[in-house]
């Protein structure tokens, strides 16, 4: 969705996962102000390299003249800076994690609009394990799902001209109709051209924000019916917020294969497993920086 955002010329679209909002209590608590705005500038991730100097630079001004700017404050307006440089009048963020932030984002940014892109969470598990193997994928993917997708509608109810849900599935095989739709939303003119969007971030092949190939297309569509495990779509039935997934995906394929007695008690055998293998997971992450994973930890539990 970025990269197809990006090829219109208002937009200044970032394209690698953004991280600020993550962090940004963290980086309200450094007390040097120019040693807070290198840190927000950090983690604006800014692709633009033709002005990524002159957004530092003017990050630092702004901290030197007005040392109480917090790291929203500088956030914004280094990101519009950018924009701005690059002649454009727009910007796009992409951020995974930001519909925990959602509530947060719409209400410190009252001109900000959110995008949440949903999909299927089998095929988001598939698409890990086949990023990563040995990492867990199912747990983890199908308790997020749920928890963003129940925030998702809770958003879309408090702001329904800034918050839109949208299927992946709808993006990909339904672009002549969802993609002009977004851009209506967005109040930006749209033009059949920025259809034509490489594949990006393929998950066989690394972590990568150029591709190639035709990228709206429905050839990930149910792509966890190769690739998962039957205990582990067991497991994922047995977690999954059952209306919901009725909501936006009814009638998956595998339901129509009923699972065996040994599968299902795999299944279960997964479930319990799956914190513990989740936080073994994350314990060099955890040792790394344990303020930044407890704060986000507690940030998910308590929204």
């Amino acid at each position: 969705m970025a990269v197809c955002l990006g090829k219109a010329p208002e937009c200044l679209a970032q394209i690698d996962e953004n991280s600020f909002f993550e962090h940004r209590a963290l980086i309200d608590g450094v007390a040097e102000p120019g040693a807070r705005a290198r840190q927000v500038f950090g983690r604006m991730k800014l692709e633009a390299a033709g002005v990524r100097d002159a957004t530092l630079a003017h990050m630092l001004a702004m901290a030197a003249e007005r040392p109480g700017s917090t790291a929203l404050d500088l956030y914004r307006a280094g990101m519009d800076f950018a924009m701005r440089a690059a002649g454009r009048t727009v910007w796009v963020q992409k951020a995974t994690s930001y519909i925990f932030y959602g509530r947060e984002i719409l209400t410190l940014m009252p001109d900000a609009r959110l995008l949440f892109l949903i999909r299927n969470p089998y095929d988001i598990a598939a698409s890990k394990r086949r990023r990563d193997p040995w990492r867990e994928s199912i747990w983890n993917t199908m308790i997020s799902w749920n928890k963003g997708v129940r925030l998702g509608l809770e958003l879309e109810r408090e702001f329904p001209q800034r918050f839109k849900m949208i299927r992946y599935e709808d993006f990909t095989g339904r672009a002549a109709e969802t993609v002009p739709a977004v851009f209506a939303f967005l109040g930006i003119p749209f033009r059949p051209e920025y259809l034509d969007v490489p594949h990006v971030n393929k998950s066989e092949s690394g972590y990568s924000l150029t591709g190639d190939g035709k990228g709206l297309n429905r050839s990930r569509v149910n792509n966890y019916l190769n690739n998962l495990r039957p205990s582990e779509i067991v497991a994922m039935d047995a977690l999954a917020d059952r209306a919901l997934v009725e909501r936006f995906y009814p009638g998956l394929p595998h339901r129509e294969r009923p699972a065996g007695f040994m599968t299902r008690l795999i299944g279960r055998v997964r479930i319990v497993w799956g914190p513990f293998h989740y936080a073994i997971d994350n314990a060099r992450v955890l040792w790394r920086g344990p303020r930044y994973i407890l704060a986000r930890s507690i940030y998910r539990l308590k929204h």
